[in-house]
């Protein structure tokens, strides 16, 4: 949180959602950022680019890739506390799919993810996780209302609600703060008033 009110200028959100996406915001920041690496004396020894300069893509994409892992990710975890495992397979194949950059193998992928700070965290060989299960419920929030929200996130709160109470939660919050979603809702609610 200290870091969260020093990256926002001295503040923090007063809203859940709000602090959800500033915090989502910093660990992308973090995780995308460019590394320099000095030696004893003080000289550069390397500069890293950042993820996204590497990739030659854009953080939207990236940030997209990651919300549908979340989603994912949440809906099979067997067990619902704490926060469910990624496997490596899937994230680099994620964020493969997305390469401007021919440079860009797997293994060198892994490694910048696993040596740096940021969204997702190694829990082990071959697997990630989010720090905490609040963000991999916000991002599945997130990647739930772009696919035919309200309808679906209905359904799975319906179907399972222990699995979906909080990200049905924050997918509310997040719809009041507009977005494409609303467009839609918008439109469903004026072609339904004139039927």
């Amino acid at each position: 949180m200290s870091s969260l009110h020093a990256w926002r200028g001295g503040s923090l959100p007063e809203k859940r959602e709000e602090l959800y996406a500033s915090t989502v915001e910093l660990l992308l920041d973090w995780w995308q950022k460019e590394t320099v690496i000095k030696d004893e004396n003080g000289e550069y020894q390397l500069i890293q680019p950042s993820l996204l300069e590497w990739l030659k893509t854009d953080r939207d994409k990236v940030r997209e890739v990651i919300e549908e892992l979340a989603y994912n990710a949440h809906k099979k975890q067997p067990e619902m506390v704490g926060t469910a495992d990624i496997a490596e397979s899937d994230l680099i194949d994620g964020i493969l799919q997305l390469k401007n950059n021919p440079d860009v193998k797997p293994f060198r992928l892994i490694e910048f993810l696993r040596d740096r700070a940021g969204l997702l965290i190694s829990r082990g060989i071959g697997v990630y996780t989010f720090p905490h299960r609040t963000f991999q419920e916000y991002l599945a929030a997130c990647f739930l209302t772009r696919k035919e929200y309200p309808h679906y996130i209905a359904k799975l709160a319906k179907e399972t609600p222990d699995r979906w109470r909080e990200v049905a939660l924050l997918a509310g919050a997040k719809s009041s703060s507009g977005g494409p979603f609303a467009v839609c809702i918008q439109s469903q609610y004026l072609n339904m008033k004139y039927i």
